[in-house]
């Protein structure tokens, strides 16, 4: 056995419900031993230790069979080969684990986990019925895509959609005693079998909706997609990926996609000790992707909270089929909504509405397409007073759909908040979407902006510190923590969060923005130029207002007068943003310019208005009655 081994082997390798120890030559199905010794095992072990990889028919011939001719070799490999996969339950035919290239070699398609623990898994037999349908729901992850900075900037993107399991933490130790109470999640990025990076958003949607669903479990912390997503193609060992969430348990797959057939392998490890918890596998026609989503789910839910809570969250099951083709489209869409690529929004809109045109049902693109306008309103693409109606129409229609999704009440909310200005109701429906998911990262982001807006520095200080909770590795959200601290006089708590957010992302044009805003309310201008001017080398320039104003206060006139040229010559596919030109006028000086685009602003119902009451740049206007009556028609005033 030892000769079939390279030195790099670890003791345990696990795949699926499966677990290989090299050490004593077994392997052990959900625990429990399964006959396969001698060569057949060691040609497994190679092609595990080469995962992903084609390994040919002479590499194996020459690690255990060197000195035997090749006519013996080879009816010996077939029927290894063979032994291999009745031990799998696998098919040449439809294989989920031994793939043949013929006259060629094998490859070993399965997910692996290769860790250092020295524990086998237990002798726990899965707790989902062998039939299963998936797990859950649409996906939109999560993940910052732009940002929601003061007034103006954008919605924290984050995993849109539905749920799945139920409740808390409870297992034994493999010595009898019980572990402090484990309820941090990190479900880590899927990976994509099918060897195509094209494929990649349908991985990528399915670790963001077993996200989503998860994140319905109120005593389950299940950290955003947002946080796991940099983790894709990772060689950490889990531990140390752990550890760097600051996460108890985490969840890791593969998902591949074959016509409209899907097949997914999960498992469930208890990262402080790096042992398997619980494994499987679920091969499903595409249609019911949304159950099998939800059942999976639950399965992992069940380790961890016991049969229960499980069964509490029985009616979970009852998931609807979905026509493949607008699933994919959906996934497309989500996918592209968190890249950072020019016209990804207009393509990721055109998905999503494609997707509603074949399954005008499906409440989850509703929800996506409903944030996408959102985010084009944000971007500079589309002005407000078109964007902003067909929003709302998205997100009310997600609602009616689907009242249970958290993702339809969060756009809602954000639209009630910066487009309508009731404050009242946006409030409600955000803190509805963080009852429906309270791990959505996004609702409680959505939070601390209707915090900021209404002045409530306590609150929203506690909203964007359970964003840091959810998503450790976000910078922005340490960014837009400090900009409230700073404002509240905790400057050195601030200081601390801007250092944290510039260590986690130097390059965040987000994080210099706010840190730019920041210098700026305390007068320190140049500071507060270097900031914007490194954001605006990042980004192009997509919001210069600021830029313009602290230009014209720190008496470079021209340069402010040049970022006004700038705004009016933005290319076609952009619209000039009345409030940046009222900053700009503004640090210049001119009231009747000023109120002018201000005005401007208000009628086109521009969500920059949202920080209008405590904007310092107005501060030289706030005696003015005319800025007294836009705070007061914008509902922040008395």
């Amino acid at each position: 056995m030892k000769r079939a081994l390279s030195n790099q082997t670890p003791r345990f390798i696990r795949f699926g419900v499966f677990e290989v120890d090299t050490h004593s030559g077994e392997l052990r199905k959900a625990g429990m031993r399964v006959r396969l010794q001698g060569q057949p095992l060691q040609v497994l072990v190679i092609l595990l230790e080469r995962g992903g990889e084609v390994v040919t028919r002479e590499e194996v011939r020459s690690r255990i069979w060197p000195s035997q001719s090749f006519g013996d070799t080879d009816h010996a490999l077939n029927k290894a080969i063979a032994r291999i996969r009745e031990a799998l339950d696998d098919s040449a035919d439809t294989p989920r684990y031994i793939e043949t290239l013929p006259r060629h070699g094998y490859r070993f398609i399965g997910a692996l986990h290769q860790g250092p623990s020295e524990q086998p898994i237990q002798e726990t037999a899965p707790r989902i019925a062998p039939e299963p349908s998936i797990a859950p729901a649409p996906p939109i992850a999560p993940h910052p895509r732009r940002q929601k900075l003061r007034g103006f900037a954008v919605v924290c993107v984050l995993t849109l959609l539905l749920a799945a399991g139920y409740l808390a933490w409870r297992h034994n130790a493999g010595n009898g005693e019980r572990k402090p109470r484990a309820n941090r999640i990190a479900v880590l990025p899927f990976k994509n079998l099918s060897g195509d990076p094209n494929q990649q958003y349908f991985s990528d949607g399915i670790t963001d909706e077993i996200i989503t669903d998860l994140g319905r479990v109120g005593s389950l912390q299940v950290l955003s997609a947002t946080s796991v997503r940099s983790y894709l193609g990772s060689t950490k060992p889990l531990p140390q990926i752990a550890g760097e969430l600051n996460a108890d348990l985490i969840v890791e797959g593969a998902a591949l996609q074959a016509g409209d057939r899907v097949r997914v392998t999960v498992q469930l490890i208890d990262a402080r000790d790096d042992r398997h918890l619980w494994a499987q596998e679920y091969d499903r026609d595409l249609r019911d992707i949304l159950k099998m989503q939800r059942e999976l789910a639950q399965g992992v839910t069940e380790v961890i909270e016991g049969a229960v809570a499980s069964r509490e969250s029985g009616k979970l099951i009852n998931a609807r089929q979905i026509d493949p083709e607008a699933y994919r489209l959906y996934l497309k869409g989500s996918y592209l909504c968190v890249q950072e690529i020019s016209g990804s929004l207009q393509k990721c809109a055109g998905y999503l509405r494609e997707s509603i045109t074949i399954d005008p049902t499906y409440a989850p693109a509703h929800a996506g397409l409903s944030m996408a306008y959102d985010w084009m309103v944000t971007a500079g693409e589309t002005p407000a007073s078109e964007g902003m109606p067909k929003g709302k129409a998205e997100a009310l229609k997600a609602i009616e759909l689907d009242p249970f999704d958290p993702a339809g009440h969060a756009a809602l909310g954000t639209f009630l908040d910066d487009y309508e200005w009731d404050w009242d109701g946006a409030g409600k429906e955000i803190q509805k979407a963080i009852d429906l998911q309270p791990s959505s990262e996004m609702a409680h982001h959505a939070m601390g902006w209707h915090s900021v807006n209404l002045g409530h520095w306590n609150d929203a200080v506690r909203e964007f510190s359970k964003c840091i909770e959810l998503n450790p590795v976000g910078g922005l959200h340490h960014a837009h923590l400090a900009m409230v601290l700073a404002r509240t006089g905790r400057k050195d708590e601030a200081t601390r969060q801007f250092q944290e957010a510039l260590e986690i992302e130097p390059n965040s044009p987000g994080v210099h923005w706010s840190l730019g805003y920041s210098l700026l309310e305390q007068h320190r201008y140049q500071e507060s130029i270097a900031e914007f001017e490194r954001e605006r080398a990042l980004t192009g320039g997509s919001f210069l207002g600021y830029l313009g104003y602290l230009y014209a206060v720190s008496g470079r006139k021209q340069d402010a007068l040049a970022i006004l040229a700038t705004i009016n010559q933005r290319p076609s596919n952009q619209y000039v943003r009345p409030y940046e030109m009222a900053l700009v006028y503004a640090g210049l000086g001119d009231g009747s310019k000023t109120f002018q685009y201000l005005d401007n602003a208000y009628q086109e119902r521009s969500e920059a208005m949202t920080g209008i009451a405590t904007e310092v740049a107005f501060d030289g206007f706030r005696s003015d009655p005319r800025f007294q009556e836009l705070v007061r028609k914008v509902g922040l005033g008395p």
